[in-house]
């Protein structure tokens, strides 16, 4: 899932970490308040495994945040003093996705895998990507429900476009399914970077168009847009997005939490578009609409 909230070129030097357990009917509110200080993205790692059931990744000029956004999550943690605040240099992020990153399966046909893992490039069913300062590594459900409508979707030819494109993971998807022209953006330069090397890594940079545009700036229609955000920037984002789809076209909304569907469906049916398929993993649910 992508960062909305970053501002172009401001790559960051180092980032935070929040890591914590909250209670299961806080978990809502816990990432509206990480989203809202200005998160760039959570891992939740395998609850069994001894770790925190959340890790919330933020840039270096969130710093001063970090104590007021840890006294509001204080009384929504399973055990409130349990917060660990900690400095990430970006060869400390790398070391520590080499100990957890390892080979997903983002649809039912499809696997990503890190550059460095055994077997990996070029292979049938295979999208490599390298987990840079940019999320979307097919391990978070959000990613996964976006893949499965995509691959569901698209037919080859049809243009795409890829709205906080994050790693480029579904771009990638993408083009390895014979999309005709793949535009993917991100206001994240560091997502950016990531999302060139991926492409690289996947022979996929002379296919797939990158760049830094907004959807107000960007030109062209697509016969399928696809956005995994957040809720409220993809309520926020309804009318661009649609105006941004040839006639008869579908878009593919991820990153909505089951509570916000219905603001999500009320916007865009108002919109004249209405749900023709739901998809849902654990807390998350994905959409494809069309008009």
């Amino acid at each position: 899932m992508s960062n909305p909230s970053r501002e172009k070129g401001t790559p960051s030097p180092c980032w935070w970490s929040l890591s914590f357990t909250p209670t299961a009917e806080y978990y809502e509110k816990v990432t509206r308040l990480l989203f809202a200080a200005g998160c760039s993205g959570i891992w939740e790692p395998d609850k069994d495994d001894g770790r925190a059931a959340i890790v919330a990744y933020f840039p270096a000029e969130c710093h001063d945040e970090m104590t007021v956004l840890c006294q509001r999550l204080s009384p929504l943690l399973l055990d409130p003093g349990a917060i660990a605040v900690e400095k990430i240099s970006q060869e400390n992020w790398m070391e520590g996705w080499r100990d957890y990153f390892r080979p997903v399966n983002l649809t039912p046909t499809w696997m990503v895998m890190p550059p460095w893992w055994p077997g990996a490039g070029g292979q049938p069913g295979q999208i490599t990507i390298y987990p840079g300062m940019a999320f979307g590594t097919g391990t978070h459900e959000t990613t996964r429900l976006a893949a499965i409508l995509l691959e569901k979707r698209l037919k080859p030819g049809n243009s795409v476009l890829d709205v906080g494109t994050g790693s480029a993971i579904l771009a990638i998807l993408a083009r390895k399914l014979d999309a005709g022209q793949i535009f993917a953006i991100d206001i994240d330069e560091d997502a950016l970077e990531n999302a060139a090397e991926n492409c690289r890594l996947n022979n996929c940079d002379h296919t797939i168009q990158l760049s830094s545009s907004v959807l107000d700036d960007l030109e062209g229609k697509f016969d399928l847009v696809v956005a995994n955000i957040i809720a409220p920037v993809l309520v926020k984002l309804a009318p661009q997005l649609i105006e941004k789809l040839h006639p008869g076209g579908q878009l593919i909304l991820s990153g909505i939490l089951a509570e916000q569907l219905e603001m999500v469906r009320e916007i865009y049916e108002a919109e004249g578009f209405f749900i023709d398929h739901q998809l849902t993993e654990g807390e998350w649910v994905a959409l494809q609409c069309r008009p």
